[in-house]
Order: C-alpha cells, then structure tokens, then sequence
C-alpha cells in the first residue's frame, strides 16, 4: 500500500476528508520522530514498537599517512512488532490484507 491508498482508505473509514488524514497522519509520523529522536521508545498496542539503537558508524581504513579518525555515531530505527499483530497476520491467508 502506498501514501495516498493509505490516505484514501483512512478518510473513507474516518468520513473524514483527505486533507484531514494526510494531515492526521503527518502528526503522527511528527510525534513519532520527536520521540525516538529523544531516544526514547513508542509502543503502539496491537501494532508493536518504535525504538532506536546506536552503534558506530563504518569508516574506511585511513591511509598511513592520514591522522585515524573517530567514526560517528549512527543511529537506527527498529520495529519490533507486537505478538497480536504477528498473529493476525500468521492467522490471515495468503493474499489476505
């Protein structure tokens, strides 16, 4: 599912119009960023949950003559989904959505 189906199939659901979900759902995605930027988690029930994780950033090796620099720090998102979604979608069959 893309961007406008989803926010086709929201505004049908909600009576809302598509304006009103695009923007819900830019909220949303905001408050999400804004969370896991302060490092901290967002669990969504039955959906699962956003955290980030930190690990040094891969660096090639410096030639001899060049001083050897600190990598950065990079930071990654994770899903880990929740153990009712997971049986939804084990549950649906194939094709199903």
């Amino acid at each position: 599912m893309n961007y406008r189906r989803l926010i086709s199939l929201l505004a049908e659901r909600s009576g809302k119009t598509q304006r009103a979900s695009r923007k819900e759902i830019a909220l949303f995605v905001s408050a999400i960023k804004e969370v896991l930027a302060a490092g901290k988690r967002v669990t969504i029930p039955r959906l699962g949950t956003f955290s980030t994780t930190a690990e040094e950033a891969r660096s090639p090796k410096p030639a001899s003559t060049e001083p050897e620099k600190k990598p950065a720090v990079v930071r990654r998102v994770e899903f880990t989904p929740s153990s009712v979604l997971l049986k939804n979608l084990n549950e649906a069959g194939p094709g199903d959505e």
